[in-house]
């Protein structure tokens, strides 16, 4: 009888590993696939990965790229993204997830050239969205300031 106990616990418990294993392999995905899109300035692709409610910071954002800033783009390797953590909640429908993006083309200030951020560290957020996930946007992508103290 204790080993059935027993055989049951781990059971449940391995199985609730392998679920969380691939929900975090599906926020992966939906991370990675909505960042290479966004932070290389293609919006309409980006879409795809986003919730309805986040698709107007996607036309804010495309609303503020000028021809300059797309003949910067055109001269620029693309930004590349790294994910380096992913915690998804108990229940399973939220997670968030802090990525580094290298050789980000940077619009800091509406109206100015853009910089390029050799290196930045920004947190996203993904909520589930039936059986899949998407990027839950309230504001435009920002670096992770670091506290120095």
């Amino acid at each position: 009888m204790r080993f059935l106990i027993s055989a049951a616990i781990t059971t449940i418990i391995i199985m609730t590993s392998c679920g969380q294993q691939i929900q975090e392999h599906k926020v992966a995905s939906c991370i990675d696939s909505f960042a290479i899109y966004y932070f290389n300035y293609d919006f309409t692709n980006a879409r795809r990965f986003v919730t309805d409610d986040s698709e107007k910071w996607l036309q804010f954002a495309a609303s503020n790229v000028h021809e300059s800033d797309i003949e910067i783009l055109k001269k620029q390797d693309i930004a590349k993204i790294e994910i380096t953590d992913i915690e998804i909640s108990d229940n399973l429908t939220d997670a968030e997830a802090k990525i580094d993006v290298k050789g980000w083309l940077h619009k800091t200030i509406i109206g100015k050239d853009p910089i390029v951020e050799e290196k930045t560290t920004i947190k996203l957020f993904a909520v589930k969205d039936g059986e899949q996930w998407k990027v839950k946007m309230v504001n435009l992508p920002q670096s992770e300031k670091q506290n120095h103290d």
